[in-house]
Parts: structure tokens; C-alpha cells; sequence
């Protein structure tokens, strides 16, 4: 989906791409911002690090998959129920922003005959949302998600009880 400006985001040292942003429009910024933030020891001992690699990103399908494996394999780390996938709720923007990036959904859209809608008007959000409830119904979410303030994220993630989580890169 990037397309040509996919090396507008490739690091200028080495060249390798690092992260994609989570929004696309006609120019990108130099460093992406949003996207799920994964512990790679696990990607790699689940047997998707190849797969990884040699596309350089998970389809949604395999995403959810390795999620599942993960949940499957590790119940529990450190006494602590796993949490595949955990939520900062003092930085939802940086979730939603991962999730509409998955979607192709902007802070606004044109529509077929030239009206400028909000993001919620996407034809995509409703498949989006759907998406976001399929993982939570599925226990891949944490289920404090609405309550993790910063300071619980931290801990469940610093606990390694957890495997991936939208945020910021430099969360």
C-alpha cells in the first residue's frame, strides 16, 4: 500500500525498514509512529519470524494466529495470566491509530462525490471495530483494557506477561 514511498521510511544508516506507519496519505513521514510494538523471541520461537521477514509484516490472519499460538503455549509467565495483546488506556489514540492504520482509515476521507466525511464514516471502520471485538470476544485483548492507566501498562508489560501492544515506538 505504500508503494514508492516505502523508502521514505527506510532508516538513513542502514537502509532497513523498521516500522511502517499506521496512516497512509500522499507523503509519510520519515519514522513511523503507531504499530504493535511485538516481542520478537516469541514471534521467532512460535516459528513466524521467517514469515515476518521475508514479507516484512504479518497479514491480519497470521497476526491473530500468533496471537493464539502465543496465548495457547504461555497461559500463564511468572504466575500471571498471559495477556496477547495489552492496551495503554492513557494512549488510546496510539491503539486506534494502529488499528485504522490496518484499515487504511485517515482522520478523514473524500467520498465518491467529493464530500469530506470523518474517519467514523469510513466504509472500513464498522469492519474495524468488528475486527477489535473478534480479538476481545476471543480473550486476545486484555480485559482491562478501558482501566490499564499508564502506570498498570507498565507493569504488565515490563512483567513480560505480555506479547504485543499498539503504541507509540517510543513507548
Amino acid at each position: 500500500q505504500l508503494g514508492d514511498t516505502l523508502d521514505k521510511v527506510r532508516n538513513l544508516n542502514d537502509g532497513k525498514v523498521y516500522g511502517l506507519p499506521s496512516w497512509f496519505q500522499d507523503e509519510v513521514a520519515p519514522s513511523a509512529v503507531f504499530g504493535f510494538n511485538i516481542r520478537m523471541n516469541y514471534v521467532k520461537e512460535l516459528g513466524y519470524y521467517d514469515t515476518y521477514v521475508e514479507k516484512g509484516y504479518f497479514t491480519q490472519d497470521e497476526f491473530i494466529q500468533l496471537l493464539r499460538d502465543w496465548k495457547e503455549k504461555y497461559p500463564e509467565i511468572n504466575g500471571n495470566k498471559t495477556i496477547p495483546l495489552c492496551f495503554n488506556a492513557d494512549n488510546q489514540s496510539a491503539t486506534l491509530y494502529c488499528f485504522r492504520g490496518m484499515y487504511g482509515i485517515d482522520q478523514y476521507y473524500v467520498t465518491e462525490d467529493g464530500q469530506l466525511q470523518h474517519r467514523l464514516r469510513h466504509p472500513e471502520s464498522k469492519n474495524m471495530y468488528l475486527f477489535m471485538n473478534e480479538l476481545y470476544r476471543e480473550g486476545l485483548i486484555d480485559v482491562d483494557w478501558p482501566s490499564n492507566k499508564k502506570a498498570l501498562f507498565d507493569e504488565k508489560v515490563s512483567g513480560g506477561y505480555v506479547l504485543a501492544a499498539p503504541e507509540a515506538y517510543w513507548n
